[in-house]
């Protein structure tokens, strides 16, 4: 509701307080029509729960980017989301979100449409894909790092060392053969 104007009956501090309403009245409207008008712009692309951690990731950097840039609050954009989800995502949404209501932080709210998506033992197949990962000779060096550090990603429980002492057991001969020529070892 629009804040009183000012009358010539009023006493200096009810002036102070009625501009001082006034001033927040017009902050409060200048970011509604900014968020109006930057919502439409950029929004994310629509989810519809593909087991694919390369487009969920994809989605939720998409929804931070919009939120942030909307300046949205947590609150308004997971009541927005459902307009972009649909499928198994939308049905998680409209669970708890419509019917059960339920209060997630941003964060909480990606990782409970991750466990409601994927598999309750994905973690346990990507760990499992992690330890069985090798270059193949067309993937280069660089393709076969970004490889790993995804399933490390989806796996969870895999520390640095692990990573590094992967990446060295399993790349091909050849460049094992011409790093230990020059002196680097799995632990440098």
């Amino acid at each position: 509701m629009e804040p009183e104007s000012d009358h010539a009956s009023d006493s200096a501090e009810t002036k102070c307080k009625k501009q001082a309403a006034c001033h927040t009245y017009c902050a409060k409207l200048n970011l509604l029509k900014y968020q109006q008008s930057f919502i439409k712009n950029e929004p994310p692309f629509i989810y519809s729960g593909d087991t694919n951690t390369t487009t969920f990731k994809k989605w939720v950097r998409e929804v931070r980017d919009w939120k942030d840039q909307a300046r949205l609050t947590t609150g308004q954009s997971i009541r927005m989301l459902g307009k972009y989800l649909s499928g198994l995502a939308y049905r998680f949404y409209e669970r708890d979100i419509l019917d059960l209501q339920k209060g997630y932080s941003l964060t909480e709210f990606f990782e409970q449409l991750f466990d409601y998506i994927f598999p309750p033992d994905f973690h346990m197949q990507q760990h499992q894909k992690f330890l069985e990962c090798q270059q193949d000779s067309k993937q280069s060096v660089c393709d076969y790092l970004q490889h790993l550090r995804n399933l490390v990603d989806t796996a969870g429980d895999v520390d640095e060392w692990e990573m590094v002492r992967q990446f060295w057991m399993n790349y091909q001969p050849y460049i094992k053969a011409s790093l230990v020529d020059k002196g680097y070892k799995p632990n440098t």
